[in-house]
């Protein structure tokens, strides 16, 4: 298997359980969770981020059962545009955590639409905080 995409398909389904996911990789996505959220905190200190929240909110809003919540705020939006405030608010100082093989910052993109789409879906769809980390690392993997 030489396919970029059939080794990442095959990491995976080798992990379709959370509890395959290795113990070390479910506490360094806690640890990432918990400084991507605060440095997302931070983040809404910027000015530019009082300009794109004006931007987003008039791209009006989604039926209340498709929201999620901007971190730091009394805010709800569509999903997609939650995520990008909380994505912004993540990456938008560079203090984010890095992916030192990669070198990529993958958690203002990942973290942000993760926490959107199981924050528009909680009262439908209950998401375990094993399966939360272990799709966290999986993805920034």
């Amino acid at each position: 298997m030489t396919d970029r995409i059939e080794i990442v398909i095959a990491h995976l389904i080798r992990h379709r359980d959370p509890g395959s996911v290795p113990a070390s990789a479910h506490r360094a996505a806690q640890v990432w969770i918990q400084d991507s959220i605060a440095v997302a905190l931070a983040g809404r200190a910027v000015p530019q981020s009082q300009q794109l929240l004006a931007a987003v909110r008039q791209w009006g809003m989604a039926e209340p059962i498709n929201n999620a919540r901007v971190w730091g705020t009394q805010e709800c939006f569509p999903t997609l545009n939650a995520a990008l405030l909380n994505a912004f608010h993540i990456h938008n100082q560079e203090f984010d955590c890095v992916h030192e093989k990669a070198v990529v910052h993958p958690m203002a993109v990942i973290l942000a639409s993760m926490l959107s789409y199981a924050d528009s879906r909680h009262e439908r769809e209950k998401i375990s905080g094993a399966q939360f980390t272990a799709a966290l690392a999986l993805a920034v993997d």
